[in-house]
């Protein structure tokens, strides 16, 4: 019971020392140019904020709209978020090839 009770006091006290800082400006739907022609859709989730913050890409072949809740919540503690659907699946162009243009295309997303 001791156990129990010292690790919900520390996510209790983890929770406060991590406080949203920032509010979120969203960018849906951008379009994305890969070197190849094709066009990739890209949400984004940014900090409110003047400056530079670290960068956090996730792609994804199930849609991009089922990662906004983990976009705002990382979003909202600093970092810039970009969320992009993978080739052929939902708003992105080309041809969906599991696995086979993710390393490529993720090299060439550069914002």
């Amino acid at each position: 019971m001791l156990t129990l009770l010292c690790v919900v006091s520390l996510f209790c006290l983890a929770q406060g020392l991590s406080e949203p800082v920032y509010n979120v400006v969203e960018q849906l739907d951008v379009k994305v140019n890969m070197r190849d022609g094709v066009i990739l859709s890209t949400d984004l989730c940014l900090p409110d904020s003047i400056g530079e913050f670290p960068v956090l890409l996730m792609r994804t072949p199930y849609g991009k709209n089922g990662e906004r809740k983990s976009a705002y919540f990382f979003a909202r503690h600093g970092y810039a978020v970009v969320i992009q659907d993978t080739r052929g699946r939902e708003n992105s162009e080309g041809v969906f090839n599991a696995f086979q243009s993710e390393a490529f295309d993720g090299r060439l997303a550069k914002f």
